[in-house]
């Protein structure tokens, strides 16, 4: 079939029509025109194997990475970064016209990040004790050498770690790494409790890695989704590690949330809260609050400031970053955000950051009746972002959108709404 491409999916594949039906075509880029080998027909879709390219897009590259395609991490490696920033902008533009009918609205263009090497976190599958990620769509296990997403500081830990031989018991490998200092945490996830030759290869670890503060051991579950078990082990070293972000210093713990581009971070935070306006005699409920970064910083210039979060572990770590800061205007609860709204007091101002399901209909319609001055939403996905500003609409003018590319060489995209108070 000879088609020519008109968009990008959420999934990276290129976009066309025929014959009345949409076609995804994995590796086709905006404007090419291209042939495609059906693989997959449905009622109204088609998914189709990129066979041939007639006309090349200008923002084609040649992927810097020898396992695109392979693995499944990247999905634009092939599409230049400035063609990136455009195809996020008009995912972001294209959500808010379609789902939410906001039209008024003017997308910002993307707040750009260093393309490389931006990750803090690395989560490796582990098989026959070497290294690797998963291919798309798939559990095929790709063996690799380093990923160019993740901080350069952490490469030859890495290398390290893999020389010294990984026992066969693990399953996972997740490294997490301050940037500011880059020290180093390690999780070991494995299917049993961990065996007397995986504690001694945790110690030798930090023997050999002064950069690793700390390792540990959590136990999976057969057949489930997460990496993470229930219950985790300090096989050896510190429980955690100690990032510094705009004056303020956070403790990262073994399976807490922290946003993973450590360049891009500090102006995603610093835009939110200039954009709040905060005034000393206001109160700021954080929302999804995490391990209250943004709770802390708003606490700074507010009279008090409120976290919700609904992860014991991150309200936790919140409760200790607080105690790290010596902030006293900052409460923290644990809890889901749409059950305890309705038993908190009125707040001025309010953060919303939350995962990519979104906000709850219902918490939605309380933050309505509140009728506070402003909001400021940080979202992960630019459909459910369109899909609550629709509620919202009722009291809440959306006035500006700004775009951050959090995630280079991927889909995803970040986005911050500020909405007032009609």
């Amino acid at each position: 079939m000879e088609v020519v491409i008109h968009d990008i999916s959420s999934k990276g594949l290129g976009v066309a029509r025929k014959g009345g039906k949409v076609l995804f075509i994995e590796g086709a880029l905006v404007g090419e025109r291209v042939k495609a080998l059906p693989i997959r027909e449905g009622s109204s879709i088609i998914e189709a194997q990129l066979d041939s390219i007639l006309d090349v897009s200008s923002d084609r590259i040649e992927p810097f990475c020898p396992h695109f395609q392979q693995c499944g991490g990247c999905q634009l490696q092939h599409l230049s970064y400035e063609g990136q920033l455009k195809m996020k902008r008009k995912k972001v533009q294209d959500a808010l016209e379609r789902i939410g009918g906001i039209k008024e609205v003017v997308v910002n263009e993307v707040f750009p990040s260093p393309p490389f090497h931006y990750r803090n976190k690395l989560q490796l599958p582990v098989r026959k004790g070497k290294l690797g990620f998963y291919g798309a769509k798939s559990h095929n296990f790709v063996p690799i050498d380093r990923c160019y997403l993740h901080l350069e500081s952490s490469q030859s830990i890495l290398e390290s770690i893999s020389d010294m031989g990984i026992p066969d018991e693990v399953d996972t490998f997740v490294m997490k790494t301050a940037s500011s200092n880059n020290s180093v945490l390690i999780i070991l996830c494995t299917f049993a409790p961990p065996s007397k030759n995986l504690k001694n290869f945790a110690k030798k670890i930090l023997e050999k890695e002064k950069k690793v503060a700390g390792v540990y051991h959590t136990q999976r579950t057969k057949n489930a989704n997460f990496v993470f078990g229930k219950q985790f082990d300090l096989l050896a070293g510190a429980e955690s590690i100690e990032d510094e972000l705009l004056g303020l210093k956070f403790s990262i713990f073994k399976d807490a949330f922290y946003q993973v581009n450590s360049y891009q971070v500090p102006h995603l935070y610093r835009y939110v809260i200039e954009n709040l306006n905060l005034k000393n005699d206001e109160r700021v409920l954080d929302a999804f609050c995490g391990v209250g970064t943004m709770t802390l910083l708003a606490a700074k210039q507010c009279l008090e400031a409120v976290g919700i979060e609904c992860v014991p572990s991150s309200i936790e770590s919140a409760k200790k970053n607080r105690e790290l800061n010596k902030i006293e205007n900052a409460t923290f609860f644990l809890a889901k955000a749409e059950d305890k709204i309705t038993e908190l007091e009125k707040f001025d101002k309010v953060i919303l950051n939350p995962p990519r399901k979104g906000c709850d209909q219902a918490f939605l319609e309380a933050l309505i009746e509140q009728r506070g001055k402003k909001i400021v939403y940080v979202s992960c996905d630019p459909a459910t972002f369109a899909r609550d500003c629709k509620i919202l609409k009722k009291a809440y003018a959306l006035k500006s959108v700004q775009p951050f590319d959090l995630f280079p060489q991927t889909v995803h995209v970040e986005s911050v709404g500020c909405l007032e108070l009609i």
